[in-house]
Formats: C-alpha cells, structure tokens, sequence
C-alpha cells in the first residue's frame, strides 16, 4: 500500500479510541462496544465495509474501516486479566516488543480472499495473558484478514454460474421437494396409522435447511465480489 493509504489504516486504527463504535442491543439500546472482549459482530460489519467500499473503488472509506476493524481485532488477542493494572502491565510489556514479522509472512500467506475465511478468523481469535503469545495473535490474524479484505475484487465466470446454480437449486428443487416430502410423509403416517413414519419428517426438514445453508454461503461469497 501506499503511505497515503497506510496512514488512512493507521488513522482508522486509533479512531475507536477517540469514538468508540456504537451497536444497538436488545430493544435498540445503543452500546459501545467492548475493546477486550467478544467483539465478533462489530469486527465482521467493519471489514464487510471495508470490502464493500474497495469494490466500490472507495479507497479512503476502505482502509479506515479496515482500521477500525484490526482495532478491536488487536484488543481482543489481549487478556483484560484480573484486574486493570494486571491488564496495563500487560499491555506496557507488549509495547516493548517487536512485531513478529514471522507472523506477518504466515498470515499473508495463509490468506483466503473469502467472507467463510474472513468469519473463521475473527472467530478463531482469543484473549491472550503472555505477551508474546497475544502480540503474535495480533499481527497473525491482522496480515490475514487485511489480505483477505483487499485481495483481489475480480470474480472468476465460475462464481457467478455456481451462484446461479446455487439459487435454481434452493428456490426450486431442493427447499421446495424437502418440504413436500416431509409433508407427504407425515400425512401418509397419519392415513396409514404407522406414526413411526413421520420421523422421516425431521430428515427432510433437515435437507432444506442445508440447501438454506449453502444456498446463503453462496451468496454471501458472491456478495463479497461485488455479485448481487
């Protein structure tokens, strides 16, 4: 990246200092959102953002989402420990240490250009008490996560014909033969008076569900190259 850009993710970084992120809880109480703690949502809406602006070809909104997102994805790879002044001399100690450049390379390299991946990441993170362990965390799930959010915003013709695939599929064979079948079997359960036979029912049901599953996974990869 550019200085120009890197200075944008180093700004966006810092920012939720300045103005924590805000997130609406339970009957639309605004919250803020916790700095060291299980804050999956709000790393996950900041990094769909700042996908969607590269797409848009919006550097500027991208890279200072991204850095508002490696914010909170930094804090959480640090343990608040038992108190506060447990948790301060654990961050001074990670102040003194050098990024792990190792670290950088691995997660550059294990990188995915994929929301699942990008999901799976955030998911996988974990408040760490040793310092080392915590800044390594840090800069591991950061090189992945950035690369996995500015790689390349090109579509190969594949995606867009197993999205297509993946809709006729779910709208009109799969979802909608799971469901009648489950409802003929009940119903033949019922005339027949084998009641044992609607616990077949659950299996079909359970089929639909999957086509709804992969039916979204679909989509939500497409989404993430710019397919609608």
């Amino acid at each position: 990246m550019s200085d120009y850009h890197e200075r944008i993710i180093i700004g966006g970084a810092i920012e939720p200092d300045l103005h924590p992120v805000n997130v609406r809880r339970g009957s639309d109480m605004p919250g803020r959102v916790a700095h060291h703690g299980r804050s999956d949502r709000v790393i996950n809406i900041l990094l769909w953002k700042s996908r969607l602006a590269f797409i848009r070809g919006d550097e500027e909104h991208g890279c200072r989402n991204l850095g508002r997102a490696l914010h909170y994805v930094q804090d959480k790879s640090v343990s608040f420990g038992r108190n506060l002044s447990s948790h301060d001399r654990l961050e001074e100690e990670i102040g003194e240490m050098s990024v792990p450049e190792m670290a950088i390379e691995i997660g550059l390299d294990n990188a995915l250009c994929s929301p699942i991946y990008v999901s799976e990441c955030v998911r996988s993170i974990e408040p760490k008490r040793d310092a080392y362990d915590a800044i390594y965390q840090a800069t591991y799930v950061s090189a992945a996560l950035t690369s996995a959010v500015v790689g390349t915003t090109e579509a190969t013709p594949d995606l867009g014909r197993e999205l297509r695939r993946a809709v006729i599929l779910h709208h009109y064979v799969l979802s909608p033969l799971a469901f009648a079948s489950a409802f003929i079997v009940v119903a033949l359960a019922l005339i027949s008076g084998h009641l044992e036979l609607s616990a077949l029912a659950p299996v079909m049901i359970g089929a639909a569900l999957v086509s709804e599953w992969r039916y979204r996974s679909a989509r939500k990869v497409a989404q993430w190259y710019g397919i609608e």
